[in-house]
């Protein structure tokens, strides 16, 4: 997993804080979907590489 994709996660999972602090003062539908859809793509990111880390691993 490169340096780069790390620095990603890293930044999608503080928006995701960030968002959800949001949320608990706004009862908006809009904030709830995007930040499962974030959460959402943030674990098939993670899932992913993690998928590709064995596939090298078992070369």
């Amino acid at each position: 997993m490169s340096i780069l994709k790390l620095i990603l996660y890293f930044i999608c999972i503080f928006i995701n804080i960030f968002l959800l602090n949001i949320q608990e003062f706004t009862q908006n539908k809009e904030f709830i979907t995007l930040i499962y859809f974030n959460f959402l793509f943030l674990s098939i990111g993670i899932i992913n590489d993690l998928v590709q880390l064995h596939k090298n691993n078992g070369k």
